[in-house]
């Protein structure tokens, strides 16, 4: 399994282990991912849940070596990336469907659709060597995993358009300055804070949390199935261009990117 599951006291953890490729997402990641949010939200012994990741990284997005196969598999073309985009949104975004409250213990780099899904938690706590940030444009294709609409939402939009017109990255104390993160501590802090603070949110009225959350995200996520939709479908018809063939292979083979404009 990729992804490990404990609950102790009304507070289940998710541990993502891409056994040392940053935990990057895969096709078993994403199912086993969608499995364990999807087992934990139906549970009602849990009141909190955290996520989090194995080794020196919370998750470093998309397995884009594996990309290839995974679109073969949906089809040709831009219809078969749109396919598996979506399918990597309807297993990741399953954490925003959680009634009860979500924390984030980013423990080390959280990039592209790793940062998405920290962003889709309610809280987040990161290391403080950790960069987390969304490196799309660098790789020359649209934001995913509803970055563009949840990253707005929590920094406003000029911070948001810097980081997301650039790429940039950001280390743990900066996270905190620009209302990223909740707390920025040493990465070995950063579960059991996390998970403390998830005993006291579960030690409180089950049900009175579960619908101030709900009250707390009923205007934020308004419209957020259409964003989904749209973001797909940018990535679907970007990931066709030269300029993503030249970013993801540069990103693979470690050097620096030449885009074209095509």
């Amino acid at each position: 399994m990729s992804v490990h599951t404990e609950v102790d006291n009304h507070v289940a953890t998710l541990t993502l282990d891409g056994s040392g490729r940053g935990n990057a997402f895969t096709v078993d990641m994403m199912e086993d991912f969608s499995s364990a949010v999807t087992a934990v939200g139906r549970d009602p012994d849990v009141r909190c849940v955290v996520i989090t990741g194995t080794g020196n990284a919370f998750s470093t997005g998309a397995d884009f070596a594996a990309m290839p196969a995974f679109a073969a598999e949906s089809g040709r073309g831009s219809l078969g990336v749109h396919s598996a985009i979506e399918r990597i949104y309807a297993a990741f975004l399953a954490v925003d469907r959680l009634a009860v409250p979500s924390i984030a213990a980013v423990n080390g780099h959280a990039v592209g659709g790793g940062f998405g899904v920290a962003l889709l938690c309610d809280i987040r706590f990161v290391s403080e060597r950790g960069k987390i940030g969304a490196n799309f444009v660098k790789l020359g294709i649209h934001p995913g995993m509803a970055i563009s609409h949840l990253l707005p939402e929590a920094v406003g939009y000029e911070v948001a358009a810097e980081l997301l017109f650039t790429g940039r990255l950001v280390r743990g104390a900066e996270a905190v300055e620009l209302g990223l993160a909740r707390k920025c501590l040493p990465a070995d802090e950063v579960l059991p804070a996390a998970q403390a603070l998830a005993g006291q949110i579960a030690a409180a009225a089950p049900l009175a949390v579960q619908f101030t959350k709900r009250t707390l995200r009923n205007s934020a996520r308004r419209g957020l199935p259409e964003h989904l939709h749209t973001e797909a479908i940018a990535q679907a018809l970007l990931m066709q261009s030269e300029d993503a063939q030249e970013g993801i292979e540069a990103m693979l083979t470690k050097r620096e990117p030449k885009f074209r404009g095509r």
